[in-house]
């Protein structure tokens, strides 16, 4: 766990570091999420935000924080039948790399993968923490200048010991470009004088 957050911190200088070579946007995104193969827990959703930062034209880091609150579920307990199990309540930290960018408007549609941490709470358990890893596919739409319409399908695996749980989200939000290679403030120089006129 510590040496993902350490991971995502050195991602985020990074950026920072090279700010003036890299376009830098900030989105908000929602949709439901759906358990795999588990009977403790029900769909519920997700939402967060993500900060996509284009290191090269092919590749994207994506800082991102996720919150989860899942549905109620029912598990068979030997003596006491089917027992309901309260929601869980989750919160990611992490970060994608993605294959191209959603920055720059256009039609555009990529692969991404990701680790995080993460961590499960509900009443009546013990609390999970463990790292997640994330695997998915966007889709972006530019709408107007510096703004596009995101859309995503990816599945996350929390790992816990010997097994995972697995939730299936799909996501749509918008994503706004703060910065663009070349559009920043100019950097300091030599002031200059207007040329002189002749007599």
């Amino acid at each position: 766990m510590r040496r993902c957050v350490g991971l995502c911190l050195a991602g985020l200088l990074l950026a920072a570091g090279t700010a003036w070579a890299v376009d830098i946007g900030v989105g908000a995104f929602g949709g439901p999420s759906f358990t795999v193969l588990q009977q403790d827990a029900q769909r519920g959703s997700t939402y967060g935000v993500r900060v996509p930062v284009k290191m090269i034209p092919i590749l994207t880091v994506e800082p991102y924080l996720a919150l989860y609150k899942m549905g109620e579920g029912k598990q068979t307990v030997e003596g006491y039948g089917d027992v309901t199990r309260s929601a869980f309540d989750g919160t990611t930290f992490g970060a994608n790399v993605i294959l191209g960018s959603p920055l720059g408007g256009g039609f555009k549609f990529y692969p991404f993968a990701g680790i995080g941490t993460n961590k499960l709470t509900r009443d009546g358990s013990a609390d999970i923490s463990d790292v997640g890893y994330t695997f998915g596919l966007g889709l972006d739409l530019g709408l107007v200048s510096n703004l596009s319409l995101t859309a995503r399908g990816e599945l996350n695996m929390v790992t816990t010991g010997d097994t995972s749980r697995k939730f299936a989200n799909a996501t749509v939000g918008l994503t706004y470009q703060l910065f663009q290679s070349g559009g920043g403030p100019p950097l300091a120089g030599p002031a200059t004088q207007p040329p002189r006129r002749q007599p």
